[in-house]
């Protein structure tokens, strides 16, 4: 991979000595590769797939009545 500023020179773009510190500062500051980019991806990924599972997990809960429920567990207790 090539460097930015091997990149601006190769189109004829000069960054002056005194200003190239805060160029390359700015640009580590704003720029991101690709693995980066595919790194928050599969975090994303497996996220959406966490979310699924509990998702699916909840909808075995659908339909129950929880005030029944604390009654049969208060009836059992006594």
């Amino acid at each position: 991979m090539k460097n930015i500023t091997d990149i601006l020179t190769g189109f004829g773009i000069r960054i002056p000595e005194d200003k190239q510190a805060d160029f390359e500062k700015e640009f580590a500051d704003n720029y991101k590769t690709i693995a980066d980019y595919q790194k928050q991806h599969d975090k994303l990924v497996q996220a959406q797939e966490s979310l699924q599972t509990a998702q699916s997990g909840l909808k075995a809960f659908e339909g129950v009545d929880v005030a029944d429920l604390k009654g049969q567990i208060t009836t059992l207790q006594g």
